[in-house]
């Protein structure tokens, strides 16, 4: 890519994210094992790949925590269930979060498309 600079050439190493890799522009590429993998098009012997780029800008989106906790354990124990489990058999444990976000501005997202035959 044209203009890409590695992370092993910025001036300044202490603005470097752990997942970053380098940049183009104003623009920071950062790995990830949670984004959506290459799609394949085309005959699987001579398909190409698409690979699907997020550029996300700063102020793009929002989080925050809601009062009252963020995350809470649940464990029922064996046979607190009553007679819904006679023999204790069931145990259960999960979690709840909560959670909200939002799109602040619909314009600082983007969906780069890369084609590689």
């Amino acid at each position: 890519m044209t203009g890409f600079k590695s992370t092993a050439d910025y001036p300044a190493q202490n603005t470097v994210d752990e997942a970053e890799w380098g940049s183009t522009g104003n623009v920071r590429w950062l790995a990830s094992s949670v984004a959506q993998g290459p799609t394949l098009v085309g005959d699987p012997y001579t398909a190409g790949t698409i690979y699907w780029l997020p550029i996300i800008g700063q102020n793009s989106y929002g989080i925050t925590e809601l009062s009252g906790g963020n995350a809470k354990s649940i464990i029922k124990a064996l046979g607190s269930a009553g007679t819904a489990d006679p023999l204790n058999q069931r145990s259960t444990m999960g979690w709840k979060s909560f959670f909200v976000a939002r799109v602040l501005n619909d314009s600082f997202i983007h969906i780069a498309r890369c084609d590689h035959s």
